[in-house]
């Protein structure tokens, strides 16, 4: 229970310095974020009125703070990006939730080819006599774990679109 517990704690005190770490980063990086939104012929007074309405005229802590409290109750703020227009800013909950489906579909999928695949391998590997085939499945091994999973997504769209006609265009693969 006390290993339960110091793990638990860990995870609490990472994942706290992670987001002060990441909220402060974007407070110091250079540019006006209502600046970038309403654009070079803003005036002023609209951009005074759009940071009230942000809350970006309070002190640094007081934001994170409430950011704080807002994703403790599972608000992770508005999305400046995807928002059509000012007054209506699309939740970042929102987003991430549309979203989650197919992200938990390719996350499961992976982890059952990997364990397969794992097992295979593994029961292979163990079974190998001779050190040269040892060393080779150490090497592919090393070398499968160091290329990067964006440039493997690369390789397998193309492999799929080149041999199968599957059709993958960054969303969900389309079968022909």
């Amino acid at each position: 229970m006390k290993y339960f517990a110091k793990k638990t704690l860990t995870l609490i005190i990472t994942l706290f310095m992670i987001s002060i770490a990441t909220f402060f980063v974007f407070q110091i990086i250079p540019g006006d974020a209502v600046a970038n939104m309403l654009g070079t012929e803003a005036t002023p007074e609209r951009e005074e009125a759009l940071r009230q309405q942000l809350g970006l005229d309070e002190p640094v802590p007081v934001r994170y703070i409430e950011w704080i409290k807002g994703v403790a109750h599972g608000d992770f703020g508005r999305s400046y990006r995807y928002a059509e227009n000012m007054n209506e800013m699309m939740s970042v909950s929102r987003l991430i939730g549309d979203k989650l489906p197919v992200t938990l579909t390719l996350a499961v999928l992976s982890l059952i080819m990997t364990v397969i695949l794992g097992f295979f391998i593994g029961i292979v590997w163990a079974g190998c006599k001779s050190r040269t085939l040892d060393a080779v499945f150490g090497i592919i091994t090393q070398g499968a774990m160091a290329v990067p999973s964006f440039f493997l997504g690369i390789l397998i769209i193309f492999f799929l679109w080149n041999n199968t006609k599957i059709v993958c265009s960054g969303t969900v693969c389309k079968l022909p």
